[in-house]
């Protein structure tokens, strides 16, 4: 799968599925002492969204923000403009591209 950097750490693109079958985008160091360390999980498993298959829900605050900078950067995503509140968080509503 795709590798790329972000925040100086070069990391491996891993497409998983939630229980639900939803897709989930996983991060994962490559390279050095972390390699095969998992580096974050960039998407989030809401049941009720109302998101279409092939899209997923990214997380882009806290320890993720730039993350989906990163991932529309490197082709792995396209930010469909549209978000979705859950809780007190908001997600970006991305096309999954790979």
């Amino acid at each position: 799968m795709k590798t790329f950097k972000i925040n100086n750490q070069e990391v491996r693109v891993n497409i998983e599925h939630y229980h639900n079958g939803r897709k989930a985008i996983e991060l994962v160091c490559v390279g050095g002492e972390d390699d095969g360390v998992p580096y974050t999980v960039a998407t989030m498993n809401v049941p009720h969204a109302p998101i279409k298959d092939g899209q997923v829900l990214i997380k882009d605050y806290g320890e993720n923000q730039g993350v989906l900078q990163a991932l529309v950067d490197n082709g792995i995503v396209t930010d469909s403009e549209w978000t979705m509140e859950y809780g007190f968080v908001e997600f970006n509503v991305c096309n999954l591209l790979v």
